[in-house]
């Protein structure tokens, strides 16, 4: 009788499975595909033909992939497949899913989401199982290192994409300039790729006004507080929904890609008015980001404040520096902006150091919170002449009015008195 080989016998039962392991993960990955379609369908703009063109390719391409590492026994191959299409997949739906739970969200895009996140955690599931078990005990701690790798090369950068370039409009709240005791009016603004912008108009008793720009995940209606303060010293505001936010039409973008040819929209209003003889641009945020781009390509704004600015393109991230961390964060900050060119119809703008440049000499005010002034003082760096940069390390992300009002009034204000008074 001949010898049973132990190593033999555990080869040949991680070698059966496999065969049949192919039909199992390309029916997960096409049903994660078309979870994924469906949630693109449910997000219509003009790309939206593109979109799901290429959601069959790659459904298509991963469902044959899986197919054909396991008929070829290919068994690890098919399994880090598995394991990446999984966590991609996985993460994005899950993301999606949530934030339709939060905001009650359509039947459909739950269900859609939760399929695709069921889908993306089986994928992985098997995978796993499969790279783990003909692993000898001793050397399954190598699961600890990959596992942070994965986490910190995938499933951070899919989070930030997704949650920047894929979500459901953000709906708009009860609340107008009427409701703090502002006169304002309505307004439909078109941008030059027609989309239709809500905005409303405080008018203006100073020849001046600005526009002022929320953040990422809220609309106009955030920033009434910032709008009454303004308004009373004396300053038109233009309060204007970027796209995808409130009463605005549109897919959002919460890295602000779209912000040059919105807040162009808001200009030309101000500038069609005969009271209104110089402009301004407030933002908060992802609306201060906003700003910086669309002051660089508009030479009617003769000012930018922008409070809690950060990053909006990979060429951002270069304020990390040349350490293994900074340049770490760089590969994660990239990965996360090609994820969210890819989802998106907007592609990544002018990067902000470069924005500063071209709006120099004229004036910027650049207000940075908790954690903020590494990256704001290192956009001040190419145009210091410029740039103003006030730093607050006690004060929380875009939380300098509700801190003290009288310090943003005067000094926001005081800083608009100055650049916008007439020549």
């Amino acid at each position: 009788m001949t010898a049973r080989d132990p190593e033999s016998e555990r080869a040949g039962r991680a070698r059966a499975p496999a065969s049949r392991s192919g039909p199992t993960r390309a029916a997960l990955g096409t049903v994660l595909g078309v979870a994924v379609g469906w949630l693109v369908l449910l997000r219509p703009s003009a790309t939206l033909g593109t979109r799901l063109l290429a959601c069959l390719t790659v459904t298509v391409v991963v469902s044959a992939t899986l197919l054909l590492t396991a008929h070829l026994g290919m068994r690890r191959a098919g399994a880090w497949v598995a394991v990446l299409v999984g966590l991609v997949g996985g993460v994005g739906t899950g993301v999606l899913l949530g934030d339709a739970v939060v905001r009650g969200g359509s039947a459909a895009e739950v269900v859609a989401g939760a399929a695709g996140l069921v889908a993306g955690a089986v994928l992985v599931g098997s995978g796993a199982a499969a790279l783990l078990g003909p692993m000898r005990a001793r050397r399954r701690w190598v699961v600890v290192p990959v596992g942070l790798v994965l986490l910190q090369l995938v499933v951070q950068p899919v989070l930030a994409g997704v949650l920047a370039s894929a979500r459901q409009p953000i709906p708009a709240t009860a609340l107008t300039p009427a409701d703090v005791g502002l006169e304002y009016e309505d307004l439909r603004l078109v941008t030059a790729d027609q989309v239709e912008l809500a905005a409303w108009d405080l008018p203006s008793s100073n020849g001046a006004a600005v526009v002022l720009l929320h953040g990422a995940g809220s609309t106009r209606a955030a920033t009434l507080p910032h709008a009454e303060v303004l308004s009373r010293c004396g300053y038109g505001v233009l309060m204007l929904d970027a796209r995808g936010h409130g009463d605005s039409a549109g897919l959002p973008m919460e890295l602000g890609w779209f912000g040059s040819a919105d807040v162009r929209a808001a200009v030309d209003a101000l500038a069609a008015r005969p009271e209104v003889d110089a402009i301004g641009l407030v933002g908060l945020s992802m609306g201060g980001e906003q700003a910086l781009t669309a002051a660089a390509e508009d030479h009617r704004v003769r000012v930018v404040v922008a409070e809690g600015v950060g990053r909006r393109s990979a060429a951002d991230a270069q304020a990390a520096g040349t350490s293994w961390h900074g340049r770490l964060e760089r590969t994660v900050t990239a990965l996360g902006m090609g994820i969210a060119d890819v989802l998106s119809s907007a592609h990544p703008p002018l990067p902000l150091r470069e924005a500063v440049r071209e709006i120099a000499p004229r004036p910027m005010l650049l207000i940075a919170g908790a954690g903020e002034d590494e990256q704001v003082r290192w956009y001040r760096e190419a145009a210091p002449g410029a740039v103003d940069v006030i730093s607050l390390p006690g004060t929380a992300h875009v939380g300098a009015l509700a801190e003290d009002e009288e310090w943003w009034r005067t000094t926001v204000c005081g800083r608009l008195d100055v650049a916008l008074a007439e020549p």
